[in-house]
Protein backbone atom coordinates (compact mmCIF):
# COMPACT_ATOMS: atom_id res chain seq x y z
CA UNK A 1 0.00 0.00 0.00
CA UNK A 2 1.32 3.03 -1.06
CA UNK A 3 0.20 6.29 0.60
CA UNK A 4 1.26 10.08 0.30
CA UNK A 5 2.85 11.76 3.35
CA UNK A 6 1.08 13.80 5.35
CA UNK A 7 0.32 17.37 4.16
CA UNK A 8 2.35 20.35 5.65
CA UNK A 9 5.79 17.54 5.91
CA UNK A 10 8.58 17.17 3.79
CA UNK A 11 9.34 15.19 0.64
CA UNK A 12 10.52 11.19 2.39
CA UNK A 13 14.55 12.14 1.06
CA UNK A 14 14.41 8.19 0.49
CA UNK A 15 11.44 7.06 -0.76
CA UNK A 16 8.80 6.06 -2.36
CA UNK A 17 7.99 4.56 1.06
CA UNK A 18 5.29 2.35 1.26
CA UNK A 19 3.36 2.71 4.59
CA UNK A 20 0.09 2.82 5.74
CA UNK A 21 -1.28 3.40 9.74
CA UNK A 22 -2.93 0.38 11.46
CA UNK A 23 -5.01 2.92 13.66
CA UNK A 24 -5.94 6.44 13.46
CA UNK A 25 -3.09 9.34 14.15
CA UNK A 26 -1.79 9.41 17.60
CA UNK A 27 -2.36 11.73 20.26
CA UNK A 28 0.41 13.60 21.54
CA UNK A 29 1.88 11.11 24.36
CA UNK A 30 0.55 8.03 22.58
CA UNK A 31 1.22 5.73 20.13
CA UNK A 32 0.10 4.13 17.20
CA UNK A 33 1.54 1.27 14.42
CA UNK A 34 2.99 2.10 11.11
CA UNK A 35 3.39 -0.79 8.16
CA UNK A 36 6.15 0.30 6.26
CA UNK A 37 8.19 -0.98 3.55
CA UNK A 38 11.46 0.77 1.41
CA UNK A 39 13.19 -0.17 -1.85
CA UNK A 40 16.59 0.87 -0.10
CA UNK A 41 18.24 1.43 2.91
CA UNK A 42 17.89 4.64 4.90
CA UNK A 43 21.02 6.71 6.76
CA UNK A 44 18.14 8.39 8.96
CA UNK A 45 14.41 8.04 9.84
CA UNK A 46 12.67 9.84 8.08
CA UNK A 47 11.03 13.12 9.44
CA UNK A 48 7.03 13.63 9.15
CA UNK A 49 5.69 16.43 10.71
CA UNK A 50 3.38 15.79 13.50
CA UNK A 51 5.07 12.45 13.84
CA UNK A 52 7.70 10.63 16.01
CA UNK A 53 8.89 7.48 13.73
CA UNK A 54 11.61 5.06 15.32
CA UNK A 55 13.36 3.24 12.96
CA UNK A 56 16.43 0.66 12.57
CA UNK A 57 19.79 1.68 11.93
CA UNK A 58 18.95 0.15 8.25
CA UNK A 59 15.84 0.53 6.01
CA UNK A 60 13.72 -2.89 5.57
CA UNK A 61 13.19 -3.97 2.34
CA UNK A 62 10.05 -5.96 2.97
CA UNK A 63 7.18 -4.48 5.12
CA UNK A 64 7.35 -4.37 8.55
CA UNK A 65 5.88 -3.00 11.87
CA UNK A 66 7.32 0.59 13.67
CA UNK A 67 5.99 2.52 16.49
CA UNK A 68 4.67 6.09 15.78
CA UNK A 69 4.08 8.48 19.18
CA UNK A 70 2.14 11.70 18.69
CA UNK A 71 3.79 14.68 20.58
CA UNK A 72 2.62 18.07 21.32
CA UNK A 73 3.64 21.40 20.25
CA UNK A 74 1.62 23.39 23.28
CA UNK A 75 0.21 25.86 20.62
CA UNK A 76 -2.86 27.03 19.22
CA UNK A 77 -3.73 28.91 22.99
CA UNK A 78 -3.10 25.67 24.45
CA UNK A 79 -0.63 27.11 27.46
CA UNK A 80 -2.08 28.65 30.47
CA UNK A 81 -0.82 30.97 32.83
CA UNK A 82 -1.25 29.66 36.45
CA UNK A 83 -1.35 32.60 39.13
CA UNK A 84 1.30 31.79 42.22
CA UNK A 85 -0.52 30.75 45.38
CA UNK A 86 0.62 32.47 48.58
CA UNK A 87 1.59 30.31 51.14
CA UNK A 88 -0.34 30.46 54.99
CA UNK A 89 0.86 29.40 58.32
CA UNK A 90 -0.84 26.08 58.01
CA UNK A 91 -0.84 25.59 54.21
CA UNK A 92 1.59 25.32 51.24
CA UNK A 93 1.73 27.61 48.14
CA UNK A 94 2.94 27.48 45.04
CA UNK A 95 4.98 29.75 42.17
CA UNK A 96 3.21 30.97 38.74
CA UNK A 97 3.78 28.51 35.63
CA UNK A 98 2.65 27.62 32.57
CA UNK A 99 0.86 24.71 31.59
CA UNK A 100 -0.78 22.80 28.40
CA UNK A 101 -4.02 22.08 28.41
CA UNK A 102 -3.38 19.69 26.23
CA UNK A 103 -1.05 17.44 27.62
CA UNK A 104 -0.62 18.73 30.86
CA UNK A 105 3.34 19.95 31.25
CA UNK A 106 3.95 22.27 33.11
CA UNK A 107 6.67 25.64 32.19
CA UNK A 108 8.04 28.40 33.47
CA UNK A 109 8.02 30.65 30.94
CA UNK A 110 5.06 31.84 28.54
CA UNK A 111 7.51 30.18 25.54
CA UNK A 112 7.01 26.41 26.87
CA UNK A 113 11.16 26.40 27.17
CA UNK A 114 11.98 25.74 30.06
CA UNK A 115 9.90 22.44 31.76
CA UNK A 116 9.59 22.59 35.45
CA UNK A 117 7.31 20.13 37.84
CA UNK A 118 4.14 21.01 39.82
CA UNK A 119 5.95 19.53 42.90
CA UNK A 120 9.12 22.19 42.32
CA UNK A 121 7.27 25.26 42.13
CA UNK A 122 5.23 24.33 46.04
CA UNK A 123 6.28 26.89 48.76
CA UNK A 124 6.21 25.00 52.09
CA UNK A 125 3.61 26.61 54.77
CA UNK A 126 5.17 29.43 56.96
CA UNK A 127 4.18 28.19 59.99
CA UNK A 128 2.74 30.13 63.03
CA UNK A 129 4.63 32.69 64.70
CA UNK A 130 3.77 33.74 68.19
CA UNK A 131 4.19 36.90 70.06
CA UNK A 132 5.92 36.35 73.55
CA UNK A 133 2.70 36.44 75.84
CA UNK A 134 2.44 38.92 78.45
CA UNK A 135 2.62 37.94 82.06
CA UNK A 136 -1.27 38.33 82.71
CA UNK A 137 -1.87 36.15 79.58
CA UNK A 138 -0.50 33.06 82.08
CA UNK A 139 -2.85 31.34 84.58
CA UNK A 140 -1.35 29.72 87.80
CA UNK A 141 -3.38 26.84 89.51
CA UNK A 142 -2.79 24.98 92.61
CA UNK A 143 -3.43 21.75 93.25
CA UNK A 144 -2.11 20.88 97.13
CA UNK A 145 1.01 21.84 97.41
CA UNK A 146 2.00 21.86 93.38
CA UNK A 147 1.06 24.34 90.57
CA UNK A 148 0.45 24.14 87.18
CA UNK A 149 0.67 26.56 84.87
CA UNK A 150 -1.19 27.41 81.07
CA UNK A 151 -0.52 30.39 78.82
CA UNK A 152 -2.34 31.58 75.34
CA UNK A 153 -0.41 32.38 72.48
CA UNK A 154 -1.97 34.35 69.17
CA UNK A 155 -0.01 34.64 66.18
CA UNK A 156 0.99 37.29 64.36
CA UNK A 157 0.44 36.31 61.02
CA UNK A 158 -2.87 34.70 61.13
CA UNK A 159 -4.09 35.60 64.56
CA UNK A 160 -4.55 32.13 65.52
CA UNK A 161 -4.93 31.33 69.60
CA UNK A 162 -3.29 28.42 70.95
CA UNK A 163 -3.36 27.59 74.71
CA UNK A 164 0.12 25.49 75.75
CA UNK A 165 0.01 23.82 79.17
CA UNK A 166 3.54 24.40 80.68
CA UNK A 167 6.24 22.41 82.71
CA UNK A 168 6.46 23.95 86.33
CA UNK A 169 10.01 23.86 87.75
CA UNK A 170 10.29 25.14 92.01
CA UNK A 171 13.60 26.40 92.89
CA UNK A 172 14.48 29.06 95.44
CA UNK A 173 15.93 32.39 95.55
CA UNK A 174 18.70 33.76 97.94
CA UNK A 175 16.36 34.51 100.62
CA UNK A 176 14.79 31.07 100.47
CA UNK A 177 11.82 32.06 99.21
CA UNK A 178 10.02 29.64 96.16
CA UNK A 179 10.11 30.66 92.98
CA UNK A 180 8.36 29.15 90.49
CA UNK A 181 9.15 28.92 86.77
CA UNK A 182 7.02 27.53 84.28
CA UNK A 183 7.92 26.91 80.72
CA UNK A 184 5.89 25.75 77.43
CA UNK A 185 7.34 24.79 73.68
CA UNK A 186 5.14 25.43 70.34
CA UNK A 187 6.06 25.36 66.74
CA UNK A 188 10.13 25.19 68.02
CA UNK A 189 9.44 28.61 70.17
CA UNK A 190 9.91 28.44 73.89
CA UNK A 191 7.99 30.40 76.11
CA UNK A 192 8.91 30.86 79.88
CA UNK A 193 7.55 32.60 82.62
CA UNK A 194 7.91 33.09 86.95
CA UNK A 195 5.13 32.87 89.14
CA UNK A 196 4.48 36.41 90.89
CA UNK A 197 5.75 36.05 94.67
CA UNK A 198 3.02 35.27 97.24
CA UNK A 199 3.01 36.03 100.53
CA UNK A 200 1.29 35.16 102.89
CA UNK A 201 0.11 36.17 106.83
CA UNK A 202 1.96 35.30 109.61
CA UNK A 203 -0.15 35.81 112.93
CA UNK A 204 1.95 35.58 116.09
CA UNK A 205 -0.18 35.35 119.62
CA UNK A 206 -0.98 37.57 122.66
CA UNK A 207 -3.18 37.13 126.21
CA UNK A 208 -4.80 38.98 128.35
CA UNK A 209 -1.39 38.46 131.41
CA UNK A 210 0.68 39.84 128.85
CA UNK A 211 2.46 36.77 127.36
CA UNK A 212 3.29 37.22 123.65
CA UNK A 213 5.03 35.57 121.22
CA UNK A 214 5.75 37.97 118.09
CA UNK A 215 7.15 37.16 114.94
CA UNK A 216 9.82 39.22 112.96
CA UNK A 217 7.77 39.75 109.85
CA UNK A 218 3.70 40.39 109.04
CA UNK A 219 3.59 38.61 105.70
CA UNK A 220 6.46 35.91 104.17
CA UNK A 221 6.60 34.02 101.22
CA UNK A 222 6.68 30.20 100.62
CA UNK A 223 10.51 29.06 101.62
CA UNK A 224 11.08 32.31 103.68
CA UNK A 225 12.59 31.65 107.76
CA UNK A 226 10.15 33.37 110.06
CA UNK A 227 11.82 33.51 113.88
CA UNK A 228 9.36 34.16 117.01
CA UNK A 229 10.48 35.37 119.83
CA UNK A 230 9.14 34.36 122.84
CA UNK A 231 8.08 37.13 125.72
CA UNK A 232 6.61 35.67 128.91
CA UNK A 233 4.97 38.10 131.48
CA UNK A 234 6.76 38.10 134.82
CA UNK A 235 6.40 34.92 136.74
CA UNK A 236 5.03 32.97 133.37
CA UNK A 237 6.98 30.51 131.26
CA UNK A 238 5.89 29.11 127.97
CA UNK A 239 4.35 25.91 128.28
CA UNK A 240 3.17 25.12 124.99
CA UNK A 241 3.60 26.57 121.20
CA UNK A 242 2.57 25.43 118.02
CA UNK A 243 2.50 27.33 114.63
CA UNK A 244 -0.13 25.91 112.45
CA UNK A 245 -1.03 26.66 108.20
CA UNK A 246 -4.79 25.95 107.70
CA UNK A 247 -5.31 22.41 109.30
CA UNK A 248 -1.31 21.34 109.01
CA UNK A 249 1.04 21.80 111.53
CA UNK A 250 4.40 23.37 110.75
CA UNK A 251 7.73 22.33 112.03
CA UNK A 252 9.75 24.70 114.69
CA UNK A 253 13.39 24.64 115.58
CA UNK A 254 15.36 26.23 118.07
CA UNK A 255 16.88 28.89 117.61
CA UNK A 256 19.55 31.91 119.00
CA UNK A 257 18.56 33.47 122.66
CA UNK A 258 15.75 31.62 123.34
CA UNK A 259 14.18 32.37 119.93
CA UNK A 260 11.98 29.58 117.43
CA UNK A 261 12.20 29.96 113.74
CA UNK A 262 9.87 27.83 110.96
CA UNK A 263 9.73 27.71 107.49
CA UNK A 264 7.09 29.68 105.70
CA UNK A 265 4.34 27.49 104.38
CA UNK A 266 2.51 27.74 100.76
CA UNK A 267 0.09 29.64 102.86
CA UNK A 268 -0.85 31.93 106.05
CA UNK A 269 0.62 30.90 109.28
CA UNK A 270 -0.69 31.24 112.81
CA UNK A 271 0.85 30.87 116.39
CA UNK A 272 -0.86 29.35 118.93
CA UNK A 273 0.68 29.41 122.41
CA UNK A 274 -0.08 28.54 126.26
CA UNK A 275 1.90 30.31 129.31
CA UNK A 276 1.21 28.90 132.49
CA UNK A 277 3.31 30.50 136.16
CA UNK A 278 6.36 28.32 136.43
CA UNK A 279 8.39 28.68 139.78
CA UNK A 280 12.22 28.53 140.61
CA UNK A 281 14.81 25.36 141.29
CA UNK A 282 17.21 26.73 143.42
CA UNK A 283 20.55 24.50 144.15
CA UNK A 284 21.93 24.77 147.74
CA UNK A 285 25.19 23.00 148.27
CA UNK A 286 29.04 23.06 148.73
CA UNK A 287 29.97 21.97 145.33
CA UNK A 288 27.24 23.50 143.27
CA UNK A 289 28.46 22.51 140.20
CA UNK A 290 27.90 18.40 141.73
CA UNK A 291 24.11 19.25 140.74
CA UNK A 292 22.33 19.82 137.78
CA UNK A 293 18.64 20.66 137.20
CA UNK A 294 16.77 19.95 133.58
CA UNK A 295 14.58 22.65 134.62
CA UNK A 296 15.78 25.47 136.49
CA UNK A 297 12.07 27.44 135.91
CA UNK A 298 9.31 24.69 136.37
CA UNK A 299 5.56 24.75 135.94
CA UNK A 300 3.28 22.70 138.73
CA UNK A 301 3.17 18.93 137.93
CA UNK A 302 6.35 19.05 135.74
CA UNK A 303 9.03 16.20 136.16
CA UNK A 304 12.49 17.42 137.16
CA UNK A 305 15.45 15.33 136.87
CA UNK A 306 18.52 15.93 139.20
CA UNK A 307 22.01 14.65 138.18
CA UNK A 308 24.81 14.17 140.63
CA UNK A 309 28.17 14.27 139.24
CA UNK A 310 30.48 15.47 141.93
CA UNK A 311 33.49 13.86 140.79
CA UNK A 312 36.07 11.79 142.41
CA UNK A 313 36.81 13.62 144.92
CA UNK A 314 32.75 14.40 146.41
CA UNK A 315 31.15 11.90 147.57
CA UNK A 316 26.78 12.45 147.76
CA UNK A 317 25.71 12.52 151.43
CA UNK A 318 22.09 13.46 151.57
CA UNK A 319 19.67 15.04 149.28
CA UNK A 320 16.63 17.30 150.18
CA UNK A 321 13.76 19.11 148.27
CA UNK A 322 11.61 21.25 150.20
CA UNK A 323 9.10 23.92 148.73
CA UNK A 324 8.76 27.88 149.57
CA UNK A 325 7.12 26.79 153.05
CA UNK A 326 9.77 24.65 154.15
CA UNK A 327 7.31 21.14 153.07
CA UNK A 328 9.46 18.49 152.27
CA UNK A 329 9.24 17.44 148.42
CA UNK A 330 9.40 13.62 147.69
CA UNK A 331 12.62 12.40 145.96
CA UNK A 332 12.51 9.42 143.81
CA UNK A 333 15.71 8.35 141.85
CA UNK A 334 16.70 11.92 141.92
CA UNK A 335 13.38 13.00 140.24
CA UNK A 336 10.26 15.05 142.08
CA UNK A 337 7.39 16.35 141.10
CA UNK A 338 7.38 20.12 140.91
CA UNK A 339 4.58 21.64 143.55
CA UNK A 340 2.86 25.05 142.71
CA UNK A 341 5.97 26.57 144.87
CA UNK A 342 9.19 27.61 144.20
CA UNK A 343 11.81 24.64 145.72
CA UNK A 344 15.60 24.26 147.01
CA UNK A 345 17.98 21.12 146.68
CA UNK A 346 20.01 20.75 149.07
CA UNK A 347 22.73 18.83 148.21
CA UNK A 348 25.59 17.44 150.93
CA UNK A 349 28.67 15.96 149.98
CA UNK A 350 31.78 14.51 152.13
CA UNK A 351 34.93 14.42 150.92
CA UNK A 352 36.25 11.76 149.21
CA UNK A 353 40.13 10.69 148.97
CA UNK A 354 41.64 8.36 146.31
CA UNK A 355 43.52 6.54 149.25
CA UNK A 356 42.32 2.67 150.31
CA UNK A 357 43.59 1.26 153.57
CA UNK A 358 43.58 -2.36 153.64
CA UNK A 359 40.66 -2.45 150.89
CA UNK A 360 38.74 0.61 152.41
CA UNK A 361 38.40 3.98 150.89
CA UNK A 362 39.13 7.15 152.79
CA UNK A 363 36.81 9.83 153.21
CA UNK A 364 35.82 13.14 155.05
CA UNK A 365 33.80 11.04 157.12
CA UNK A 366 36.13 8.02 157.94
CA UNK A 367 39.11 9.44 158.13
CA UNK A 368 39.30 9.78 161.46
CA UNK A 369 39.32 5.73 162.12
CA UNK A 370 39.66 4.06 158.60
CA UNK A 371 39.35 0.93 159.75
CA UNK A 372 37.07 1.17 162.64
CA UNK A 373 39.93 0.21 165.17
CA UNK A 374 41.90 2.99 165.57
CA UNK A 375 44.87 1.87 163.48
CA UNK A 376 44.88 3.80 160.72
CA UNK A 377 43.98 7.69 160.80
CA UNK A 378 44.45 10.44 157.66
CA UNK A 379 44.47 14.23 158.48
CA UNK A 380 44.80 16.23 155.94
CA UNK A 381 43.49 17.50 151.91
CA UNK A 382 43.62 16.55 148.60
CA UNK A 383 47.30 18.12 148.39
CA UNK A 384 48.97 17.49 151.85
CA UNK A 385 48.27 15.03 154.24
CA UNK A 386 49.39 12.66 157.06
CA UNK A 387 48.63 9.10 157.42
CA UNK A 388 49.23 7.39 160.85
CA UNK A 389 49.57 3.91 161.34
CA UNK A 390 49.14 2.38 164.80
CA UNK A 391 50.04 -0.82 165.27
CA UNK A 392 47.97 -1.72 162.22
CA UNK A 393 48.13 -5.01 160.86
CA UNK A 394 47.01 -4.88 157.56
CA UNK A 395 46.25 -7.75 155.18
CA UNK A 396 43.51 -6.95 152.66
CA UNK A 397 43.69 -5.12 149.61
CA UNK A 398 42.46 -2.49 146.94
CA UNK A 399 43.25 -3.98 143.66
CA UNK A 400 46.87 -4.39 143.85
CA UNK A 401 48.54 -3.33 147.46
CA UNK A 402 47.72 -3.12 151.20
CA UNK A 403 47.98 0.95 151.29
CA UNK A 404 47.18 2.16 147.63
CA UNK A 405 47.06 6.22 146.95
CA UNK A 406 46.26 7.59 143.65
CA UNK A 407 46.31 11.91 144.06
CA UNK A 408 48.96 13.12 141.55
CA UNK A 409 49.22 16.22 143.60
CA UNK A 410 49.16 14.80 147.06
CA UNK A 411 52.43 15.21 149.34
CA UNK A 412 51.65 12.10 151.98
CA UNK A 413 53.75 11.69 154.96
CA UNK A 414 53.13 7.98 156.56
CA UNK A 415 53.90 8.47 160.60
CA UNK A 416 54.78 5.14 162.39
CA UNK A 417 53.37 4.33 165.63
CA UNK A 418 53.97 1.00 167.15
CA UNK A 419 54.79 -1.63 164.78
CA UNK A 420 52.94 -2.23 162.04
CA UNK A 421 53.26 -5.01 159.50
CA UNK A 422 51.61 -4.84 155.62
CA UNK A 423 51.14 -8.12 153.59
CA UNK A 424 49.23 -10.13 151.66
CA UNK A 425 49.12 -7.79 148.61
CA UNK A 426 51.51 -7.05 144.94
CA UNK A 427 52.57 -4.12 146.94
CA UNK A 428 52.32 -3.24 150.20
CA UNK A 429 52.33 0.14 149.82
CA UNK A 430 51.69 2.07 146.03
CA UNK A 431 51.93 5.36 145.75
CA UNK A 432 51.41 7.53 142.89
CA UNK A 433 51.55 10.99 144.19
CA UNK A 434 53.86 14.16 145.00
CA UNK A 435 56.08 12.84 147.17
CA UNK A 436 56.39 10.36 150.14
CA UNK A 437 57.60 10.53 153.40
CA UNK A 438 57.79 7.72 156.24
CA UNK A 439 58.49 9.09 159.27
CA UNK A 440 57.52 8.40 163.12
CA UNK A 441 59.01 6.06 166.22
CA UNK A 442 57.40 2.84 165.24
CA UNK A 443 58.23 0.51 162.56
CA UNK A 444 56.94 -1.14 159.72
CA UNK A 445 57.36 -4.24 157.99
CA UNK A 446 55.81 -4.78 154.58
CA UNK A 447 55.76 -7.46 152.17
CA UNK A 448 54.65 -8.08 148.69
CA UNK A 449 54.50 -10.11 145.51
CA UNK A 450 56.08 -7.81 143.66
CA UNK A 451 57.63 -4.54 145.96
CA UNK A 452 57.59 -3.94 149.51
CA UNK A 453 56.73 -0.39 148.54
CA UNK A 454 56.43 1.18 145.36
CA UNK A 455 57.01 4.67 144.73
CA UNK A 456 56.17 6.41 141.48
CA UNK A 457 58.08 9.90 142.69
CA UNK A 458 60.47 10.84 145.63
CA UNK A 459 60.68 8.54 148.38
CA UNK A 460 62.02 9.58 152.29
CA UNK A 461 62.78 7.92 155.09
CA UNK A 462 63.35 10.45 157.81
CA UNK A 463 63.97 9.16 161.87
CA UNK A 464 62.34 5.69 161.43
CA UNK A 465 62.34 2.10 161.01
CA UNK A 466 61.65 0.03 157.85
CA UNK A 467 61.90 -3.23 156.90
CA UNK A 468 60.57 -3.98 153.17
CA UNK A 469 60.63 -6.89 150.88
CA UNK A 470 59.91 -7.71 147.27
CA UNK A 471 59.33 -11.56 147.07
CA UNK A 472 59.05 -11.46 142.85
CA UNK A 473 60.50 -7.47 142.76
CA UNK A 474 62.58 -5.24 144.56
CA UNK A 475 62.06 -4.67 148.34
CA UNK A 476 61.54 -0.77 147.54
CA UNK A 477 61.03 0.61 143.72
CA UNK A 478 61.42 4.75 143.38
CA UNK A 479 60.62 4.64 139.31
CA UNK A 480 60.95 7.75 138.77
CA UNK A 481 62.34 10.02 141.40
CA UNK A 482 65.91 9.37 144.06
CA UNK A 483 65.52 7.96 147.67
CA UNK A 484 66.94 9.32 151.05
CA UNK A 485 67.36 7.82 154.04
CA UNK A 486 67.41 10.03 156.93
CA UNK A 487 68.75 9.13 160.39
CA UNK A 488 66.85 5.81 159.92
CA UNK A 489 66.79 2.18 159.34
CA UNK A 490 65.93 0.63 156.32
CA UNK A 491 66.24 -3.02 155.28
CA UNK A 492 65.12 -3.54 151.80
CA UNK A 493 65.22 -7.48 149.99
CA UNK A 494 64.25 -8.03 146.66
CA UNK A 495 64.13 -10.70 144.44
CA UNK A 496 66.06 -8.71 141.69
CA UNK A 497 67.48 -5.83 144.10
CA UNK A 498 66.89 -4.35 147.54
CA UNK A 499 66.46 -0.53 146.42
CA UNK A 500 66.03 0.30 142.82
CA UNK A 501 65.49 4.06 142.49
CA UNK A 502 65.43 5.80 139.15
CA UNK A 503 67.55 8.87 140.93
CA UNK A 504 70.05 9.19 143.35
CA UNK A 505 70.10 7.32 146.66
CA UNK A 506 70.57 9.65 149.27
CA UNK A 507 72.48 9.00 152.78
CA UNK A 508 73.64 11.83 154.67
CA UNK A 509 76.69 11.24 156.93
CA UNK A 510 76.91 12.73 160.42
CA UNK A 511 79.91 13.57 163.09
CA UNK A 512 78.67 15.09 166.19
CA UNK A 513 75.76 16.43 165.05
CA UNK A 514 77.14 18.18 161.54
CA UNK A 515 76.72 16.40 158.19
CA UNK A 516 79.49 15.72 156.49
CA UNK A 517 78.76 13.93 153.47
CA UNK A 518 75.81 12.49 151.65
CA UNK A 519 76.93 9.02 150.09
Amino acid sequence: MTAAVPAGTDTLTYGPYNWYLTGEAPAPGESVTLRIAALCCAASAPEISGLQVNLPVYMLTEWTNITITGTCSHSNGHLKSVAAVAPTCTREGSSALWQCDVCGKCFSDAAAENEVTQESTVIPATGHSYAEPAAADWTWTKSGNTYTATVTVTCDNCGEAETLTADVEKTAAADGAAVYTATASVDEQTFTAVMPTVYHSVTGYADANGNAVTADKATAAEGQTVTLTVTPAFGYGLKTMTVTSGADGITTTAGANGTVTFTMPDGDAAVTAAFDLNYTVSVVSEVPEAVAVDKPLAFAGDTVTLTINPGPKWTLDTLTVTDADGDPVTVTNNTFVMPAKAVTVTADFYETYQMWIGGVQVTEKNKADILGDGSAVYAGSFTEGSLTLTNAAITAKHRNANIEVEMTDLSLTIVLSGESTLSGATYGIQFFGADLTVTGAGTLNTTGAASGIFANQGLTFDETTVSAVGTGGNGIDCSVGSMTILDSTVTSEGFYKGINAAGDIVIPVYLGGTMLDEV
